[in-house]
This record gives C-alpha cells, sequence and structure tokens, in this order.
C-alpha cells in the first residue's frame, strides 16, 4: 500500500483538513485499499494535544474522518514510508529540503495536483467560517487534482534513477486509449432491438451495470449481447412459464415473447453474474452453462424447456463466428455500419446505418501524451504495440490480407481516429494465426497467452507475421524463435496498460512463460479504471490502478 502524507506547520489545521478529504475523495473514487493517508508537521507546537475540535467538526459536516492520530511532528519513519509528501505552503518545502533532503524529490505543494503554484494559508482553529473556506478549498483541490495525487502516490521511483534494459509498453484499445462510444452505442442499439422484438421498451444498460459486466471478463461484446440476450429470455420465462415456444431463428424466437412481461437488465443481472463468477470455461461457455442451469430449475413446459435449450445452444456455440451467430451479426452491423458490414462478411444487411464507430467513438490520450510516446520510440527508450480485442484485419506483413473474407477493419479504424501508426495485434491478427496453423480460433485468443506474446515481439520488430507465429511456437512447443528470440541477454521491462481482466491475464500468462524460458524479464501491469466494482476487480492483477492513460504515461516516464 503506497502512503500519501500531508504537511502543515502544527499538524493541527490544514494537514488534518487535507488528511481527511483525502481519504474521503480516495474512498469515493474506489481507491481506499491502494493508499494509505496520514499528516504530520513541521514543528512540535501541539504535540501532546487532541485534535482540533472545530476540524473534526468541519470535516464530519461533509462526511470525512478527522485525523487518525493527535498532532505531531513528522518523523523519520514517516518520511520513509511515504510515496509523496504533499506540503501546504513553500515553508513546508523549505523545511523538507533543509531536515530531509532526501525526501525533496517526493514532495510537492496541493496547489500542484491542479498544475498551479500557491500555498494553503492557515486560518487557525477559532472560527468556522475561515475553517469552512479553507476546508473546501482544499477540498476542491483534492477533487480536481485526484488523478494527479493518485499517479504521483502510485509512483515509487518518482525522481529516483530507471532501470537499464528494454521497455515494451502494450496499451488495449477500448477503455485506454478510445472511449468506446461507438461500441457501447451498438451494444445498446442491438440490446434495444432485442427489446422490441419482445415487444418491450428501451433498455436501461449504465456504466455501473457493464462494469459489473467486464469485470468478470465480459470485455468483448460478441460475448457480452448474447449473455444479456440470455438473461431477458430467461427472466421473461421465469415471469411468464406458461408460454409455448416453438423452435425458430434466434429474431423470429424472441418475437414469440411479445406481449410478456419483459425485465430491466439491470435489475436481473446480479445473480446470474455471481454464479458465473463460479463456473468454468471461456466467457461463452460459462454464459451458456449458468443459464441452461437456470433453465433447468424454471417450472415451464418441456417443449418450451427443449426450445429454449436449443436456442441457447445455437447462440452460444460460435459467437466470434459471425457466420454463424445471429447476435453477432446484429452488432457487427450495427459498429461497422451497413455497408462495411456486406463488404467485410459478404452477408445481408438487416438495417440501413453508419458505423457506430465512426460517429461515436472519441479519443482518451491526450497529445502530451501521445508525443511522450513517439519521442521515446524515436530515441529507443520504448517499444510499443497496440494489442486489443478489436477485429481486424490479417497481420499488416501479410501478402495476402487484402484476399481475406470475415475480418472487419476495426482496431484499424480505432488507429485511425488515434493517429498513431504502432504495430497492431488485434482479433483479426489472431484469428489469421488459427488458420495459418490449423487450431481453433478460442485456443488461440484471450486468457491464452498467445497475443500478448504476439504484441511483444511486434512491438520490438515491427514483424506482426513472425511475432505471431514465433507466440504460437513458444506456447504450443516451448520454443523461443523468431522476434521473441530477440529478448534473450537483456533486461526486458513489460508495461501493460489495460483496462480488462483478460488481458490482464494473458499478459501474465505470456510474462511467465517467458521467464521460464530464462528471460531476465519484469511485468508492470497498470489498470485504467475510475474506481468502484472495476478498479477492485483490476486490483490484484495490478502494480497500480488509475484513472486514465494520460495518468499511465505520466506513471511510466520517470523509469525510461
Amino acid at each position: 500500500m503506497k502512503t500519501i502524507l500531508f504537511v502543515c506547520s502544527g499538524n493541527y489545521c490544514r494537514s488534518p483538513l487535507a488528511e481527511g478529504l483525502a481519504r474521503l475523495r480516495l474512498k469515493q473514487a474506489g481507491y481506499a485499499e491502494q493508499f494509505s493517508v496520514s499528516s504530520a508537521g513541521t514543528l512540535p507546537a501541539y504535540e501532546g494535544q487532541p485534535c482540533a475540535p472545530l476540524i473534526t467538526e468541519v470535516l464530519h459536516e461533509v462526511g470525512a474522518a478527522g485525523q487518525a492520530r493527535p498532532p505531531h511532528q513528522i518523523t523519520p519513519s514517516e518520511i520513509d514510508q511515504a510515496t509523496v509528501l504533499v506540503c501546504s505552503a513553500q515553508e513546508h518545502l523549505d523545511w523538507l529540503a533543509q531536515h530531509y533532503p532526501s525526501a525533496s524529490a517526493r514532495a510537492m505543494l496541493l496547489s500542484e495536483i491542479n498544475g498551479e503554484r500557491w500555498d494553503v494559508h492557515d486560518p487557525g482553529v477559532q472560527e468556522l467560517t475561515p475553517l469552512r473556506e479553507c476546508r473546501d478549498t482544499i477540498d476542491r483541490v483534492i477533487r480536481t487534482g485526484l488523478p494527479e495525487l493518485i499517479r504521483r502516490a502510485a509512483n515509487p521511483l518518482e525522481g529516483s534513477n530507471p532501470p537499464a534494459g528494454l521497455n515494451i509498453l502494450l496499451f488495449d484499445v477500448d477503455g485506454v486509449l478510445i472511449e468506446d462510444g461507438g461500441y457501447y452505442a451498438a451494444l445498446i442499439k442491438t440490446l434495444d432491438y432485442f427489446n422490441r422484438l419482445m415487444g418491450a421498451g428501451p433498455i436501461a444498460f449504465e456504466a455501473p451495470t457493464r462494469d459489473q459486466f467486464q469485470s468478470r471478463g465480459y470485455v468483448n461484446e460478441w460475448d457480452l449481447c448474447p449473455l444479456c440476450a440470455g438473461i431477458l429470455l430467461i427472466e421473461t420465462l421465469a415471469r411468464q412459464p406458461g408460454l409455448r415456444l416453438t423452435p425458430a431463428p434466434f429474431e423470429d424466437f424472441l418475437r414469440q415473447f411479445r406481449g410478456a412481461a419483459v425485465p430491466q437488465l439491470a435489475e436481473v443481472a446480479r445473480p446470474y453474474l455471481e454464479q458465473i463468477d463460479r463456473a468454468q470455461g471461456k466467457p461463452a461457455e460459462r454464459a451458456r452453462d449458468v443459464l441452461l442451469n437456470a433453465l433447468a430449475q424454471l417450472p415451464v413446459r418441456e417443449d418450451t424447456r427443449a426450445a429454449t435449450a436449443a436456442l441457447l445452444h445455437e447462440v452460444f456455440s460460435q459467437t466470434h463466428e459471425v457466420d454463424h451467430a445471429p447476435v453477432t451479426q446484429i452488432f457487427q452491423e450495427l459498429v461497422i455500419g451497413s455497408q462495411l458490414y456486406t463488404e467485410s462478411y459478404g452477408l445481408p444487411p438487416r438495417f440501413t446505418e453508419p458505423s457506430l464507430l465512426i460517429t461515436e467513438d472519441r479519443s482518451l490520450i491526450d497529445d502530451v501524451a501521445k508525443r511522450k510516446l513517439a519521442v521515446w520510440v524515436q530515441a529507443d527508450q520504448a517499444q510499443v504495440c497496440i494489442y486489443t480485442a478489436r477485429p481486424s484485419l490479417p497481420p499488416a506483413d501479410d501478402p495476402d490480407r487484402t484476399l481475406h473474407l470475415g475480418y472487419s477493419p476495426e482496431a484499424e479504424l480505432g488507429l485511425q481516429l488515434l493517429d498513431m501508426s504502432y504495430p497492431l495485434i488485434a482479433t483479426g491478427r489472431v484469428q489469421w494465426l488459427a488458420a495459418k496453423v490449423q487450431v481453433p480460433f478460442e485456443s488461440v485468443t484471450k486468457p491464452a497467452p498467445i497475443q500478448a506474446l504476439a504484441a511483444i515481439g511486434a512491438a520490438i520488430t515491427h514483424e506482426e507475421a513472425n511475432s505471431l507465429l514465433a507466440a504460437y511456437t513458444l506456447v504450443a512447443h516451448g520454443e523461443l524463435m523468431g522476434p521473441l528470440a530477440k529478448l534473450k541477454d537483456r533486461g526486458v521491462h513489460v508495461w501493460i496498460v489495460e483496462d480488462g481482466i483478460l488481458g490482464m491475464q494473458a499478459t501474465h500468462g505470456a510474462i511467465g512463460l517467458l521467464k521460464r524460458c530464462g528471460l531476465d524479464i519484469h511485468t508492470h501491469a497498470i489498470g485504467i479504471a475510475a474506481g468502484g466494482p472495476k478498479a477492485e476487480a483490476l486490483a490484484p492483477l495490478s502494480e497500480v490502478v488509475l484513472p486514465d492513460v494520460n495518468a499511465a504515461v505520466a506513471y511510466i516516464e520517470p523509469y525510461l
């Protein structure tokens, strides 16, 4: 656990206020388990006295607790334990520089977390009005500067010498580099379409509900959409057990529910997700098994049970094969647009829609972070690869890539939006590999380590096809070859910037394989989440969880 230490003169007013407010805001953002917050003073003026009553009162007014221990002068052990020391005023920075010069690199003004530089003045502890004004000032700074405070508190190497070695940076796309507005809009429109077929109104599927699914590994809508449809189907049957359903294609099957009471997904999903936590297998397999088990317990007609079970087997059997997956077909047409859908898959369109990726996505990485990546790559300080579960074309260096039908260029559309030209290892590349070596696609995708291994190889060589083949060879035969062999005899640091559980697991698995080959390789996993259940789920797999990719780039910078 990293420690944030707030510093003022007597540890009687400003630093206790900052301590209580920071602890509150970190807890609200989902970071309470990652950071310890305390405070201390540069002077022993109030040593041995109890906490100031009015300080505790004004903190309680906003729901914050008082300081954890009575006023005291800062100790050497507190200096050593603090990842960052946040000072109220310049005089406290000067005092630290004089008495603890080794701490200067970790010290900053409170106002600096907002990119400003000014002192928080001592309001005294006698009157409530100035105390409340000071509290509100500190709270405003902490609220708006929380991402920077988290970054500084999380970074144990701030101001120190970086480790030597090859740095490989792997960036996920959706939720990290791109706000996936297009996928989310397509998800909602797909689920709304299901509801309309069943005679129901629009679906409520807000971010907290989506986070519950994603924290269990359902980050790919090709798995998520069938699961949502299945939950709605089973829950509607539970409310109308007398329905008589007959075998039919997916959309016609849903039309048989017209007139039934269709619940809102957010109200009924949790029990299924809790069962999925205990299930085994890939996402589609776990979803199918949980839904079939729920169906078996419903007091429905046997012909209805048989027809519904057959539909669930059909829907979940090949969720990643668009030709055979009716739910995925609907989602894909909305994602890439009706025209590109037909061009990519050779299938007739259901709608006349533009691509929601084009109209709804936006970049999450700012120009400062993008320039840093470009400078690092140009200076050979780091190598970058984008790796994502997005569908894509085959490898860029495959001479026959234009001949492949069934590949959707969604990852390439993302790089176009980002104006980036780094190597790309996406689902289409892995699909190409599966066909090349004649293995099932499911055996080489996340959480299997092949995609992460290929991304590592592509980052250092820009050879996407060879890196994919080298990754498969290592996993299947235990042989280190091609681009991955270039990792020998050098210290390697692999940085994962990821917002998904499966991506984290796959990359940790890849690093484990490389270590077993005798490589000197180290993992630095950075989870991306703004708090809540998603941050809690990422924390056990991450070195640190940060709110966005720009904070992640800033976190990495001192290591390079």
